[in-house]
């Protein structure tokens, strides 16, 4: 696959995870439920199976919070979710745009790759650094 390819692919996949965040509902007590109002569950392996939160515990639900512009819920659950779901959204349009106006591909220029890398970096320094706050 090329890298017109591979924009199109993470393009997509980025906008089936803001499609998702937006179906699901956060809850009132910082939870994930279906639109059924069935509830997600523990969506962290590490918490599950070794008792401890990672750095990324509470991302997908503060994500899902994001979405739905619960900013202060958001922050409370992971201070990196909304950073992260604004920069999924940025991502997805620069994909959208690009192939539209077939300018080179988002994902073979290095600043978006290296801006890509800062915002993983600052959620797990965010997730980590929850334990001292």
């Amino acid at each position: 696959m090329k890298g017109r390819g591979w924009d199109l692919a993470i393009g997509a996949a980025l906008a089936a995870q803001l499609l998702a965040a937006l179906i699901l509902v956060p809850t009132a007590t910082g939870d994930v439920s279906t639109p059924w109002g069935d509830a997600v569950g523990g969506l962290c392996w590490v918490r599950e199976w070794l008792g401890f939160d990672c750095p990324f515990c509470g991302m997908a639900r503060s994500f899902v919070a994001a979405v739905h512009g619960q900013l202060g819920r958001a922050f409370e659950l992971h201070p990196g979710g909304p950073l992260l779901a604004a920069a999924t959204l940025v991502v997805v349009i620069a994909i959208s745009r690009s192939a539209l106006v077939r300018s080179q591909p988002v994902l073979t220029r290095r600043r978006w790759l290296a801006g890509a890398q800062v915002v993983v970096a600052a959620c797990v320094v965010l997730g980590a650094g929850r334990a001292f706050w």
